[in-house]
């Protein structure tokens, strides 16, 4: 996660103004799952037990919500960035004026 968060660190300076929005709400999220994941691997490391044990299953049934929460947003920005770059081209194509 630590590549895909550089990277999208790099690519913002040539973003578009919608796609800077999209990473500065994308990239702590990205940090969080990542932080929490390294931190449930380091805790199951020194007590494979955890496993079993009910906080540990609410825990991890959380992070999982939070992936499943980034996921959604980044298909949503995703999907709006598709449907603007059809929009942009249906306006030059009919020559309709910028807004």
């Amino acid at each position: 996660m630590a590549a895909i968060i550089q990277e999208l660190n790099d690519l913002r300076v040539i973003a578009s103004p919608w796609q800077k929005i999209a990473i500065d709400r994308v990239n702590p999220l990205l940090k969080e799952l990542a932080a929490n994941t390294q931190l449930t691997i380091a805790k199951l490391s020194g007590n494979p037990n955890l496993v079993h044990m009910a906080p540990y299953n609410e825990y991890v049934a959380a992070h999982y919500d939070l992936a499943v929460d980034l996921a959604s947003m980044i298909g949503d920005f995703v999907e709006y960035g598709k449907t603007r770059a059809k929009f942009e081209a249906l306006t030059r194509r009919l020559e309709m004026p910028e807004q």
